[in-house]
């Protein structure tokens, strides 16, 4: 009796997968990558922002770590470039709410009245009322 892996066929070398097991760490996309860098622009903005400028203890170390972030922002921005991953339209745009004051109390209203129902609704499903 044959086993039946002779009669199998090889996988070849290159289209075995890189990893075998489901990824565990996320992957970054581009809005991730401008969060992770606006939010290092903004501490070090803030750090050197004022009238007087105090060295760390840590701070060559801290630089060191934050230039590799760079590096490594550049080369994650690189490879989502070459591997055709969609643009990133940019922050989308904060709602500005263009109701007059007069819709904003009259919205008010109703809400605190569908408030005051839904409340009486729950009393008297408790009470029995």
């Amino acid at each position: 009796m044959a086993d039946k892996s002779q009669n199998e066929t090889e996988r070849a070398e290159n289209t075995l997968p890189i990893v075998d097991k489901p990824l565990s760490e996320p992957i970054f996309d581009r809005k991730k990558l401008l969060e992770m860098s606006a939010s290092c622009i903004d501490e070090i903005y803030n750090r050197v922002d004022g009238d007087r400028f105090r060295v760390r203890e840590g701070d060559k170390e801290r630089i060191a770590y934050l230039k590799l972030l760079k590096d490594y922002i550049s080369l994650h921005t690189s490879l989502l470039e070459a591997s055709g991953a969609p643009k990133f339209d940019g922050v989308p745009k904060v709602w500005v709410d263009k109701r007059t004051p007069e819709e904003k109390e009259e919205d008010r209203l109703l809400f605190e009245a569908s408030e005051k129902k839904y409340r009486q609704s729950i009393r008297d499903c408790l009470y029995g009322t």
